[in-house]
């Protein structure tokens, strides 16, 4: 039996004075409860390690240094010739990281910002996991031998330099062994005098729109913010292509969060982020993607949140018809007519709308008549300024 303290230490229960006890017939409630062999370090409980001081937990040491041996292993073997054999690219046995796998998720348990790096690997095994049943019966019921030699192509997989590159940057977050709060309160934003910011925003799907959003903070209640990056010309794509959308919302959210950590008010600092995709809070909020083309922006975004760990973020999803605003920032300086019809108390309508300045005149119906836009210096600046040349 192991027991903590709330100092740090952490030792076991003397069996031996116990059992004396037990054989003298001392009464149970009598019997001498005594803990030896008490050291600092942590409590292992169902397989991870609990710091009673500092009220964290994480994985062991040892799992961690034993999955880091194992994925090296792994990558030398892919990489050697008898990896390359098999289809004349980087291959391992499909067994080997189905384990790493598990233990990657297990440690994600307590280590849920470093979800993103498990990604590359864990695609690269969903088409194998749901043909290797199939395969191995059909192998087995051919009767052909599946010995050393002749190992089934099923039972390998190809182990690319994405693959290798994540679960390195995995392991090496893993050791930082930041764990995770044990037995809080449930998190609310703006507890114990935390400063609060809302970041209301879109992504325009159009080639001349870009990422827009407003910042507003409850400590500065007479004040908005604004930005707008317009897309480069590699960003730009058709409304209807979802994967696209997906990515440009979701380039647009892990920037904002930047933005807004660098000019809001606290240094610790909770972020309520209100998006109107639905596919880009699920990513956002799990740390996981299915194109590959989210991985950078996912992987930054984990970056980041490791780079500020006073920073917590609550990510919202906001019907569209409810974020008209954000909306027209996202559209820039192109003609816009905002759906729904127009927002009562708008200043006197132009012949033509641009995006940005029917949001302003908007939130100037709301009681912000001036906005501060972010940031103020730097290649948004002026990206923006290039693009409001009309």
């Amino acid at each position: 039996m192991l027991c903590g303290t709330s100092d740090g230490l952490t030792g076991t229960l003397d069996l031996d004075t116990w059992n004396v006890d037990t054989a003298n017939g001392v009464a149970v409630h009598n019997r001498r409860v005594w803990w030896i062999n008490m050291v600092r370090g942590h409590m292992p409980v169902l397989g991870k390690m609990i710091n009673l001081d500092t009220k964290h937990v994480h994985d062991s040491t040892k799992r961690i240094e034993d999955l880091h041996t194992s994925v090296e292993a792994t990558i030398a073997f892919a990489n050697s010739d008898a990896g390359m054999a098999k289809f004349g690219k980087p291959a391992a046995p499909i067994r080997t990281i189905q384990r790493q796998n598990g233990v990657g998720f297990f440690i994600c348990q307590t280590e849920p910002w470093i979800r993103a790096f498990l990604n590359p690997q864990t695609h690269a095994l969903k088409l194998l996991n749901a043909l290797y049943p199939i395969e191995l019966t059909a192998n087995r019921k051919s009767g052909r031998k599946s010995g050393v030699g002749v190992i089934p192509w099923f039972t390998w997989m190809i182990y690319g330099t994405a693959a290798q590159q994540a679960m390195r940057e995995f392991v090496a977050r893993a050791r930082e062994q930041r764990g995770t709060p044990f037995n809080t309160l449930r998190a609310v934003p703006g507890a114990n005098e935390r400063r609060v910011a809302w970041i209301m925003e879109d992504a325009s799907g159009k080639d001349t729109g870009g990422g827009g959003a407003m910042y507003w903070q409850p400590s500065a209640p007479d004040r908005m913010a604004a930005s707008f990056r317009p897309w480069r010309p590699d960003q730009q794509g058709e409304v209807g292509d979802d994967v696209h959308s997906t990515t440009q919302e979701t380039a647009t959210a892990v920037r904002n969060l930047e933005i807004a950590v660098e000019h809001c008010d606290g240094d610790e600092l909770d972020i309520i982020e209100c998006i109107d995709s639905q596919s880009t809070c699920a990513i956002l909020g799990h740390h996981r993607y299915h194109a590959s083309i989210l991985r950078q922006w996912v992987e930054r975004r984990a970056n980041f949140l490791r780079d500020h760990p006073q920073v917590r973020v609550w990510t919202i999803w906001n019907a569209r018809e409810h974020g008209r605003i954000p909306d027209g920032f996202s559209n820039g300086w192109t003609a816009y007519e905002p759906q729904g019809g127009t927002v009562p108390n708008i200043r006197p309508t132009l012949d033509t709308w641009t995006g940005i300045e029917w949001a302003s005149a908007a939130l100037e119906a709301r009681g912000f008549p001036t906005i501060d836009w972010w940031p103020t210096r730097g290649p948004h600046v002026e990206e923006y300024w290039s693009a409001s040349v009309k």
